[in-house]
């Protein structure tokens, strides 16, 4: 019994060795490197906004373990992937808010304002959001965007609930550009850390 019971000691134990070394070299090696995003910074900062998209991207994007692909334009509005890029600064329908209004984790199409752009085929249609942004965000940024010669017909104005709690902790607008408030420093992707 004890010659038994020392030969299953030694199974398992060399089990348990064999499966936490080896399962840990398999999952680094095959599995974990499957959950990584291509490109995880898929934003700048911007002088009155805070943050943007990169101009014209094209790739994948991640948002917790969902990965997607998102593409922008040359003004940095997230668009259909098979869009043709064009310089365009006038739109009927400009669509702004945070991350529900982006579409975060959905291509394009799959977004409210992809399928409102699909039923409105003759308007030109703009996502203005990115995550994060808040009534703050939104005022500079169209403010911003109208300065330089865009424009719109007609703006809509997504608010979300947690849009107070980023302006309240986050946001501040000081002569007509966004600031981060240095009391908090749990926002989102604190891009303008850097600037305080």
């Amino acid at each position: 019994m004890r010659k038994l019971s020392k030969y299953l000691f030694i199974y398992l134990f060399t089990f348990f060795l064999l499966d936490a070394s080896l399962g840990k070299y398999l999952y680094k090696k095959f599995i974990k490197i499957q959950a990584k995003d291509i490109n995880t910074n898929v934003w700048e900062s911007d002088e009155f906004y805070d943050h943007k998209f990169i101009k014209n991207y094209n790739d994948l994007a991640g948002w917790g373990s969902t990965r997607f692909r998102l593409c922008t334009d040359n003004n940095r509005f997230k668009i259909p992937c098979s869009k043709k890029i064009k310089n365009n600064k006038s739109f009927d329908i400009g669509f702004i808010g945070d991350s529900f209004t982006e579409g975060v984790g959905l291509i394009y199409e799959k977004t409210y304002v992809g399928q409102i752009a699909d039923s409105l085929k003759d308007k030109s249609i703009a996502n203005l959001a990115v995550s994060s942004y808040s009534p703050s965000v939104y005022y500079t940024k169209i403010k911003n965007l109208l300065d330089n010669d865009y424009k719109f017909k007609e703006i809509i104005v997504f608010v979300d609930i947690s849009d107070l709690i980023d302006d309240t902790l986050c946001y501040k607008v000081e002569n007509d550009k966004i600031i981060r408030r240095k009391n908090f420093k749990s926002c989102w992707n604190n891009f303008n850390e850097q600037k305080n």
